[in-house]
């Protein structure tokens, strides 16, 4: 079956408003004011292969769209019906979490033996154990002082509670109590996302789940793709196609070599929205910036002519 236009719009907002109520769950029912009042926390559902499909865009955090949940998911397989995984952890997640106070869940949606995604969900702990109270110390220096660090693992198996993980997770921290009930509002919000796909599948077919699923996601790259495209090229977004993974600067030669025109040129017709001067004076005033990098690396290697010239449209681009 093809999924059309219409029925792709009908899915996106069905797939996103169970995303949300997943997450109106989670923030109805926590127990600590790091969920309740701060709402660092989000739900949604992922594809089998670990991309978002559905993400809410009326609570929550917005900053998980895009990572790439497959090394937790792989981790774990085989999945059953049932199980919930849990992991804290950023090395052994390759980056889902970003430090120990955040949890990340995942409860497979089984469809008569076929898993059809995962509903998902993250929150942010009060307290992890570790060297200070709330578990977020500057001064750290390695993972293990933020507190107590799960790997990939699975919380449930087959819809049965592993105590053992339990118990070791509540005697390492300040408050168990209310950890454990930000927990169990996690589990109720999987819950919810689980069976809003499944009614899904009930009213429109599993066809059209699967198909809609991979569908939504393509649909986003290709307007992502397309909106990216309107972006002009300019100095800053060549820094970042040639910074090497690690360096702090660029080769600026290569830079040289990329925007030779512009270089020869010099002249950047940056669009100043007229309706928007703030806008319009912050882009100008971090190009800018950027224009300013460029020519002191020129001058640290000697090359004073050009050095000079990035300096002159360093002052170009500066804010009136």
């Amino acid at each position: 079956m093809t999924v059309d236009g219409v029925l792709l719009g009908i899915l996106s907002n069905y797939f996103r408003a169970a995303a949300e109520a997943a997450g109106y769950t989670l923030e109805r029912t926590a127990h600590t004011t790091f969920i309740k009042e701060s709402q660092d926390f989000s739900t949604g559902l992922i594809t089998p292969s670990g991309e978002h499909f559905a993400y809410p865009t009326a609570i929550g955090a917005d900053a998980y769209v895009g990572i790439n949940y497959s090394p937790f998911i792989e981790a774990l397989a085989p999945w059953k019906e049932g199980d919930i995984g849990i992991a804290n952890c950023p090395y052994a997640t390759k980056g889902v979490s970003t430090h120990l106070p955040d949890y990340h869940l995942l409860k497979p949606i089984f469809h008569r033996g076929e898993l059809l995604g995962f509903a998902w969900a993250f929150i942010h702990c009060s307290d992890m154990g570790g060297i200070v109270a709330g578990s977020i110390q500057p001064s750290a220096y390695e993972i293990y002082q933020e507190g107590i660090r799960i790997t990939p693992t699975k919380l449930y198996v087959e819809g049965v509670l592993q105590e053992e993980l339990k118990k070791v997770f509540l005697d390492n921290v300040r408050i168990p109590d209310q950890n454990w009930g930000d927990l169990n509002a996690v589990i109720a919000a999987l819950g919810v996302g689980e069976l809003r796909v499944l009614n899904a599948v009930e009213k429109w077919g599993l066809d059209v789940v699967r198909e809609g699923r991979e569908a939504l996601i393509n649909y986003t790259e290709q307007r992502a793709r397309d909106i990216i495209r309107t972006f002009p090229t300019y100095p800053y977004g060549v820094l970042i196609r040639v910074l090497p993974r690690g360096s702090s600067v660029p080769d600026v030669h290569q830079v040289l070599e990329l925007n030779r025109q512009l270089f020869a040129e010099f002249a950047l017709d940056y669009p100043s929205p007229a309706d928007d001067a703030e806008f319009a004076a912050e882009a100008h005033r971090r190009y800018s910036a950027v224009w300013n990098m460029i020519g002191s690396k020129l001058s640290e290697i000697g090359d004073a002519a050009n050095a000079a010239k990035a300096f002159d449209m360093a002052r170009r681009l500066a804010p009136r």
